[in-house]
């Protein structure tokens, strides 16, 4: 019993992720109360100016959840031209999905200023522009942290090619927790919005020409896209209803109209046929499954928990030896660092989960740290961290969170004191709202009986 303690910590460490996988749909309930009303009524106002509106913002959510999970890190620009936005996969994102956020995010910062995360706006965001088009209303979790790193290295292999088989897809979204038919209904996406015809030329301009495409269709997108045409001309995804979300997608592809090999593959595979036909003929069914293939999109990435200790292996190597160095020059001045960098992490992990906003300090004295609860925190665990984070921002610009340099200074601070070593899981999002409101019932008090902690605990997990 003697490292209770210390267990303590590596379990905080190894579910570090974990108060980021607790979406809820009233998140905000309390904080910005009318959020989904403003970005409703913002999402409206950017669709009644241009219809790209709506498949912009599908496909940014998308091209977001699937690289590095949702967090809103692909709205991110570089000066360097090095962000996510800027990868070849992502360049032909339209600038119109962009505003919407943006616009929306300008509307809610107006009612609830440093509240709501423009992850959570974009999630809500893809859920108006289903309803707007027709589709079915659905209510979405909220409570997601904004990405502060974006880099467009991150994004290869990340997102389907047009030119995908079965597997390549299956494969794809089982990485992220999404089943056969998460996919299939996900891809019924593509009953709004275009695509270029560089995109599938080789498909009608092959010989043969692939035999899967309905020959009349055939025609017609060679007609629309002739060999010497700018490749950059959109071609509808839908050439029956493209501005309807509805499930004419799959009709199509029982007719041989899937505009790209990943689309048409969905109906020729025998594993993937009978749930295609299955939504071409029941719309209430294909609705059904999209509702729950975008709730499980929305839970994807690191906002799930899903943390690995090679995080940084290609883009900061040395970060674990910077904060251990760092960390060890503070204990040297002082050894009230190594308990109050522990503190510091359990008062982070405990309230909103580990994800550094116990750092951020407020000129209102409004912050978590500004809390009762929290005003005994000594200053030395903050300057630990402090100290980290310059030393690794010299060696790695915009690279790690200060959430994952406060896991890691917390485990060398058990070192330090005689306490085992061990690996520790990286790959946290920065929290960017930090409010003294939210503290309150989330820290054990030191008169709390065993029922008392243990309830504080489980809901911890």
């Amino acid at each position: 019993m003697k490292y209770w303690w210390i267990n303590l910590v590596t379990v905080l460490i190894v579910l570090a992720g974990s108060g980021e996988a607790q979406l809820a749909e009233n998140f905000y309930r309390s904080t910005c109360p009318n959020v989904e009303a403003i970005v409703q009524q913002a999402v409206s106002t950017k669709f009644s100016q241009t219809f790209v509106t709506i498949p912009a913002t599908l496909r940014l959510f998308f091209h977001d959840c699937f690289v590095e999970g949702c967090d809103a890190s692909v709205l991110i620009a570089s000066p360097n031209g090095d962000a996510e936005k800027d990868s070849s996969d992502n360049i032909s994102l339209a600038g119109d999905g962009f505003d919407t956020v943006v616009q929306a995010k300008q509307a809610v910062e107006a009612q609830c200023p440093g509240v709501v995360s423009c992850a959570d706006i974009l999630a809500l965001a893809a859920r108006d522009v289903v309803v707007l088009t027709g589709g079915p209303a659905f209510n979405v979790e909220l409570g997601r942290r904004d990405g502060l790193v974006s880099q467009a290295s991150r994004v290869a292999g990340n997102l389907p090619e047009p030119n995908f088989n079965l597997n390549q897809l299956t494969s794809m979204f089982a990485k992220h927790g999404l089943s056969l038919t998460d996919l299939i209904a996900l891809s019924g996406a593509h009953t709004l919005g275009f695509s270029h015809c560089d995109r599938f030329s080789d498909r009608i301009y092959s010989s043969p020409v692939d035999p899967t495409l309905d020959s009349d269709y055939v025609n017609q997108l060679k007609g629309m896209c002739p060999r010497d045409v700018d490749p950059s001309i959109a071609i509808n995804m839908d050439p029956e209803t493209p501005r309807t979300f509805d499930n004419v997608y799959y009709q199509n592809l029982v007719a041989g109209k899937g505009l790209f090999t990943s689309d048409q593959v969905l109906f020729t595979n025998s594993q993937s046929q009978p749930t295609v036909t299955d939504f071409a003929n029941n719309p209430g069914d294909f609705n059904g499954a999209f509702i729950t293939a975008m709730r499980k999109l929305g839970r994807v990435g690191r906002a799930g928990g899903q943390l690995v200790e090679g995080f940084y292996e290609s883009s900061c190597p040395n970060v674990e030896d910077i904060v251990k160095k760092a960390v060890t020059a503070k204990y040297m001045e002082t050894n009230i660092s190594g308990p109050a960098i522990l503190r510091a992490f359990f008062h982070d992990c405990f309230v909103e989960g580990c994800d550094a906003s116990i750092l951020i300090a407020s000129a209102n004295g409004d912050s978590e740290r500004d809390a009762e609860a929290n005003l005994s925190l000594r200053r030395e665990g903050f300057d630990t961290v402090n100290r980290s984070k310059i030393a690794v921002e010299n060696e790695c610009p915009g690279v790690v969170s200060c959430a994952d340099i406060l896991a890691l200074a917390a485990r060398d601070a058990v070192v330090l004191t005689g306490g085992p070593t061990f690996d520790v899981e990286l790959g946290r999002h920065d929290g960017l709202i930090s409010q003294a409101s939210r503290v309150a019932e989330n820290i054990p008090d030191s008169f709390f009986n065993l029922y008392q902690l243990k309830t504080i605990f489980d809901k911890k997990s």
